[in-house]
Formats: C-alpha cells, structure tokens, sequence
C-alpha cells in the first residue's frame, strides 16, 4: 500500500510503515513493546537495549 517512499507493509508476523512525511499512530490506548528502541536523529536521540536508556541532545548526554 503507498509507493517506494511511503507504504505500509506486513506479512509473516512483520509490519513495515515507512514515511517521509508527518506519520500519526492515535488510540485511546496504544502499547508499543519492544526489546530495543531508537527515536531522534545524530544529534539527538533515546534509546535503549539489554536493560540500559541513554538520552543525548547538543545540550546534555546521560548514559548509564
């Protein structure tokens, strides 16, 4: 559904949404479970993997 640069894709337990707009995920509840995340960019991001959560922006940096 979409084209190459915007589409959203599933099969074999898999979803796949890619954008290179504005995406919206809205619910009354939305639960997102995961063993490792990355939001942001090179110069700021949160992550997190095996039980740690580093914070990083141009003004700070926390890690564990």
């Amino acid at each position: 559904m979409g084209n190459a640069d915007n589409f959203i894709s599933g099969s074999t337990g898999n979803l796949k949404i890619f954008s290179t707009g504005e995406t919206t995920l809205s619910g009354s509840q939305v639960t997102i479970q995961t063993p490792k995340f990355f939001l942001g960019g090179d110069s700021q991001f949160i992550s997190g993997s095996n039980g740690n959560i580093e914070i990083s922006s141009s003004k700070f940096h926390i890690q564990p």
